[in-house]
């Protein structure tokens, strides 16, 4: 079902009241907020800058709908308001944004009824149906329409005829019947008597046609709408002999097996062919097309493809913009490229084919990434074209041919331009990634923070795009103060990712309470973790030209590496930072700071450690831990694991993937940078801190046996750090050597008592 699903979908935008489409479950699980610090999946929101051509940069993770638009812009195809118009709503629509509502005409139905009387309450009515009893996939089976045409008829007949009328009584009764079948059951009205009124027989056999459609019969349907049309008196003769394509349509997507439905919706286009070639049947030519397309879809996917490709290419405007874009995506997802190759997708569309069309050649070069650099260059040596040029900047990487021509042509593109950020971006990474990070530095420096003198568009006002340039900046940073200038910075925003939507959240508590927060991105935490020594990080924490909350995070990662590194000297020179920014813990900080000895020193470390959950020989990046310093969090915050965490997002095929980003520190010395990474490479050698902290305590208790902080220690690393903390295959001797001693040499003690398990871990 899974190409029905995508083509009920796309019906869904054409208004006829006998149509709906198939809702796919939701999935559920643990979902927080995130500082999203730039965009993966789509534009920065609002997104009228994107659609009017504020492009900012593109990602090659972008869906492709903004890749359409994107191309338009850079080929100088602009989007009229109403173009731009089409596509908001189409990019609302599919992220679940829609501010518009409806009515489902249910309500409105029920009021006309209450006129007639003797007919009691309306019967409960339910629009979804599901397919062939699958309780997960269903249809709106009953659209809008279909209640608001009900409730005009009735209005008319009721004026005409009366509500007290017998036989307005049996047509909504009948009409009863036509609506039970939204959700369930096959319930059709009977026929009357051949004396009955003219204008109810027509109503009478108009509502048999509908519930047989209602009840999935498309047969019978089809056979019903056909006899309407072709009753030239029944005021259902235009209607029904649309209806009769949508009966098709509705059996070959709904009941057919996908591949066995191109007789069903060959006889759907020669029927909708006839409706258009008929001019007594103009009302519903507009949705004819529609559907014709949706058939085309279905029957010939690489024509269509490739036709919907030349509608959005072209220059002139496209009043039908949304529904093409729509389709036009949905069936890019059938065409096999790069990671796609084996997917089951139904029908195939040969790569081969489409990319005749330069829209679709370009969108699926550019998302190639650094595969797709060779065409993109010949693409751009043929075409000139600006376009091509951005695919073969985006996907260059140092040591490619032309790279210094690339650079040269991108250069002259002005300031008013869509691509002028996109290409001055990449610049920039190229300069770097080639050794020339003066040049780079110099060129930023024009560009951070700020707005150019010849650009209308600041880069502020697009918040990715200005965090992607501070990441650039940050990286070619000069001193420690240059680094952490451009380490801090706003995120875009704070995502609820739920739904896999990557949409802001502007409304709960969370994200009203961080909305102003300066706070670290992944690449800037990386550079932390992996290449300033404890001297330099120590100097970090102790600048104040960043917020108490990232000083913080700096000063406690500094003490934890500092413990569990035994160098003594830099965690007693941290420690009043943070007993000043963490006063809650200050009376651990200061008995770690009033020993004399390095055993003493290691001792006190690892208590202060194990009762205070937050500790991590690492800087968190975005939020961080959710919870205090001193509670445990629920979701197994704990602590650390074997490796400072890395940072993944899910590229446009849908698959988690490794971010790569800059790792540079050129501001260090050579004994700097030496320091650096012989601390990390001893890091690396302890591991997940439930292990480590548990043998450590079991070495505590071993050398001060009479020390009356142990018990608890050893209860901590027990119950808490191994029940709690990230754990791997270690961990269940680490805790059962803690658990034992306890438990021999301190039975007693209330911490035995609250220690009745030791855990295995993973």
């Amino acid at each position: 079902m899974k190409n029905n699903l995508r083509i009920a979908l796309s019906l869904l935008l054409v208004t006829v009241f006998v149509f709906g489409f198939i809702q796919p479950a939701k999935a559920c699980g643990p979902f927080s907020i995130y500082a999203a610090f730039s965009y993966d999946k789509h534009p920065d929101l609002p997104m009228e800058k994107f659609a009017r051509g504020e492009l900012g940069i593109m990602k090659t993770s972008y869906a492709q709908s903004y890749l359409v638009v994107a191309y338009r812009y850079l080929n100088g195809l602009t989007l009229n308001p109403q173009e731009q118009a089409g596509v908001l709503k189409l990019w609302e629509e599919r992220l679940g944004r829609s501010s518009e509502t409806t009515s489902d005409g249910v309500a409105d139905w029920r009021e006309a009824r209450k006129k007639v009387q003797g007919v009691g309450d309306s019967p409960e009515i339910s629009t979804e149906r599901s397919v062939g009893g699958d309780s997960y996939q269903s249809y709106t089976n009953c659209l809008p329409d279909a209640f608001n045409k009900a409730t005009q008829t009735l209005n008319e007949r009721v004026n005409r005829f009366g509500a007290d009328n017998q036989n307005v009584k049996d047509w909504v009764a009948a009409q009863d019947k036509v609506f039970s079948n939204c959700s369930e059951g096959q319930n059709i009205p009977g026929n009357l008597t051949a004396n009955a009124p003219a204008p109810f027989k027509a109503d009478r056999a108009y509502q048999i046609a509908s519930a047989y459609f209602y009840s999935a019969n498309y047969d019978e349907a089809k056979t019903r709408f056909e006899r309407i049309s072709s009753d030239s008196s029944s005021p259902y003769n235009a209607v029904s002999s649309f209806l009769i394509a949508r009966s098709l349509i509705r059996k070959a997507s709904i009941t057919e097996k996908p591949g066995a439905s191109g007789s069903t919706l060959s006889q759907a286009e020669t029927q909708l062919k006839k409706v258009l070639s008929d001019r007594k049947f103009s009302a519903f030519h507009t949705s004819a097309r529609n559907l014709l397309g949706i058939v085309g879809y279905r029957l010939r996917p690489t024509e269509r493809l490739r036709e919907l490709a030349q509608n959005l290419s072209r220059g002139e405007a496209n009043a039908n913009i949304k529904q093409d874009l729509w389709d036009y995506t949905m069936l890019m997802d059938n065409v096999p490229f790069g990671d796609n190759v084996n997917t089951e997708v139904e029908p195939k569309i040969p790569y081969t084919e489409v990319v005749k069309d330069d829209l679709t050649d370009w969108i699926l070069t550019f998302q190639s990434g650094a595969k797709g650099f060779n065409h993109a260059v010949d693409k751009w040596g043929q075409t000139a074209s600006q376009s091509w040029l951005v695919a073969a900047l985006t996907t260059a990487k140092s040591g490619d041919a032309k790279v210094n021509e690339l650079i040269n042509a991108a250069d002259k593109i002005n300031g008013t331009s869509p691509a002028f950020f996109h290409v001055q971006y990449h610049i920039a990474r190229l300069l770097i990634e080639t050794g020339q990070k003066d040049e780079a530095r110099k060129r930023l420096d024009l560009r951070v923070p700020g707005r150019t003198n010849s650009s209308p568009t600041s880069l502020e006002s697009i918040p990715s795009t200005f965090n992607q340039f501070l990441s650039l900046r940050m990286n070619v940073a000069t001193s420690l103060d240059d680094f952490l200038k451009y380490a801090a910075r706003k995120p875009a925003a704070y995502v609820w990712d739920d739904d896999g939507n990557e949409m802001p959240d502007t409304e709960s508590d969370e994200a009203k309470g961080n909305k102003d927060k300066i706070l670290f991105d992944f690449d800037a935490t990386n550079i932390m973790d992996n290449l300033l020594p404890l001297s330099v990080l120590q100097s970090a924490a102790q600048n104040k030209q960043l917020p108490n909350e990232l000083r913080l995070r700096l000063a406690l990662a500094v003490l934890t590496k500092a413990i569990i590194l035994d160098r003594h000297d830099v965690g007693r020179a941290i420690a009043p930072t943070v007993s000043q920014l963490a006063p809650e813990i200050k009376l651990l900080v200061d008995s770690y700071l009033k020993t004399q000895t390095p055993i003493e020193s290691k001792s006190a470390g690892i208590y202060l450690i194990l009762k205070t959950p937050a500790t991590r020989p690492y800087v968190d990046s975005g939020l961080g831990r959710g919870t205090t310093l001193t509670e445990r969090d629920s979701y197994r915050d704990n602590w650390w694991c074997a490796e400072a965490p890395k940072l993944y997002y899910y590229n446009n095929e849908g698959e988690q993937t490794e971010r790569k980003i800059f790792a540079f520190a050129d501001f260090l010395t050579e004994a700097q940078k030496t320091a650096a990474k012989s601390e990390t490479t001893k890091l690396n050698t302890f591991g997940t801190a439930p292990n480590y902290l548990a043998q450590q305590t079991v070495l505590w208790a071993g050398r001060s046996p009479t020390d009356p902080r142990v018990p608890e220690a050893l209860h901590l690393a027990v119950a808490q750090a191994t029940r709690y903390g990230c754990t791997d295959e270690g961990t269940g001797k680490a805790s059962k050597a803690a658990y034992d001693l306890l438990h021999k040499r301190y039975p007693k003690s209330e911490w035995a008592t609250k220690t009745p398990y030791w855990y295995k871990g993973n």
